[in-house]
């Protein structure tokens, strides 16, 4: 993808609280140690990274994103665990704007 579609750490400083990830990091690490350390680190990569206001997206706030991940897991045995879980943004004309780029309130 071109980069003029995409945001980095620019987008991420001053007021915006949080840098939310579509998938979670401690949800990747399920491999051996080689690949469990380089999924952590694949993690960070923007492509995984997503703006995110810090109500929806943290624990200590009670955020709804949080809460979705937890209930999911709750439901599953986790030396059976097979879940695919498919995430992304859903945007919308009515969006929020900031710094030109897009903060969706759909997931």
């Amino acid at each position: 993808m071109s980069a003029e579609f995409q945001g980095g750490n620019e987008l991420y400083s001053g007021d915006l609280p949080d840098h939310g990830h579509l998938a979670r990091r401690a949800d990747l690490l399920w491999a051996g140690m080689p690949k469990a350390e380089r999924a952590n680190r694949d993690s960070f990569f923007f492509t995984n990274v997503t703006p995110e206001m810090d109500d929806f997206n943290q624990s200590s706030k009670n955020g709804v994103c949080d809460r979705i991940e937890d209930a999911v897991f709750s439901d599953v045995g986790i030396e059976d665990l097979k879940v695919s879980v498919f995430g992304g943004l859903v945007f919308q004309v009515d969006d929020r704007l900031y710094r030109g780029i897009r903060l969706p309130r759909k997931y």
